[in-house]
């Protein structure tokens, strides 16, 4: 009782601070407003809003079953098999999908509350599209964006397998989730929620998108020696672009510190999903630490070795986007669905069978 009122009052105290610094330097809170909400409204939504539509659509509808034999989700991370779209999806389209899809298998019963934070951590990532696109561009080599996606991948791997095989025991993991009883659900009814949800998560992830940009603005003016820690701990997106202005090796460290880390802003996105059914993130946050080291290390040393020279990233992280990347990935799964799935087999009504 005595810890939860101490622990209440420092909260409190801590919120009135952050309301004197943005009444007091409300020309930097709303300058970085303004960018947070150019940054979500030209680049977040419009490339968040169709991948959470089609991975609530997959994840719902169950549409990648055919290459579940090709992920080892028992053998690798103990989990179901289920859990591989939503560990696809998170790779493929980036936060916080991964985090929405294990809180849906959770709440449809299909794995356990334990499985369920680890495959939050196993399958939270940057995607390929942000990587490639935007942290490749700004550094002037889109080789560096592919090279740290796959260092994210291999982390994501070694790291999977860890973590599963100390959080879950081996006889908790089912080889497959247990159908409901209930027919699978329609793709109409499917896509209209998918889109309700995916238009109630990207205003949900703008919100904190804005208020951590502007906390970490206002705080990095207050103290400047902690710019950096502001900008990499606050919000990913502004932690890479900050790294890109530093440039050199410290800069590398910090933009894949950045990527890694992901920021408070992604574990508030995280939060909304998972904490309405109880799902812990101490899996996740222990995980994404450490990826944010890994990464933090290998942007470094590939900035150290290859010279790279940021280019003007402001600019760049605004400006029109070649075609995405995910969603080339996600329309070659669709075709490897496709092609893979058996028809349904027809009833022969004239022999009565």
């Amino acid at each position: 009782m005595i810890k939860r009122k101490i622990t209440s009052s420092i909260g409190a105290m801590a919120v009135s601070l952050c309301l004197v610094l943005l009444l007091i330097f409300e020309k930097t809170a709303t300058h970085e407003a303004v960018s947070a909400l150019t940054l979500s409204v030209k680049r977040v939504i419009p490339s968040l809003f169709p991948f959470m539509v089609l991975s609530d659509i997959i994840i719902s509808m169950d549409l990648l079953m055919p290459i579940y034999s090709l992920i080892p989700t028992e053998k690798l991370f103990r989990l179901p098999r289920c859990t591989a779209s939503v560990i696809l999806c998170g790779l493929l389209c980036g936060f916080p999908i991964g985090a929405a899809g294990a809180a849906k298998l959770y709440a449809e019963g299909k794995i356990n509350r334990r499985e369920a934070e680890v495959l939050c951590a196993v399958s939270s990532h940057a995607s390929p599209a942000f990587l490639i696109g935007v942290v490749g561009s700004i550094w002037g080599s889109k080789r560096f964006g592919v090279m740290l996606y796959f260092a994210q991948v291999l982390f994501c791997l070694i790291s999977g397998v860890v973590i599963s095989h100390i959080a879950l025991p081996k006889a908790s993991s089912s080889k497959s989730c247990p159908e409901n009883s209930a027919a699978k659900p329609r793709f109409s009814p499917s896509l209209c929620s998918a889109v309700h949800s995916a238009s109630l998560t990207c205003m949900t992830v703008t919100g904190n998108i804005l208020f951590f940009r502007v906390l970490g603005s206002v705080l990095s003016v207050v103290i400047p020696t902690l710019a950096p820690v502001f900008s990499v701990m606050f919000e990913f997106s502004g932690g890479t672009v900050y790294g890109a202005t530093i440039g050199g090796q410290t800069g590398g460290f910090l933009t894949g510190l950045a990527v890694g880390f992901s920021g408070v802003a992604v574990l508030m996105q995280c939060c909304n999903f998972t904490s309405p059914y109880g799902i812990k993130l101490n899996c996740y946050i222990f995980t994404k630490a450490v990826e944010g080291l890994v990464l933090g290390a290998f942007a470094a040393l590939w900035v150290w070795k290859y010279g790279l020279i940021p280019s003007e990233s402001t600019v760049i992280l605004l400006s029109p986007r070649e075609p995405e990347i995910s969603l080339l990935l996600l329309f070659a799964l669709t075709v490897l669905f496709l092609l893979t799935s058996r028809p349904p087999k027809r009833k022969n009504f004239t022999h009565g069978s």
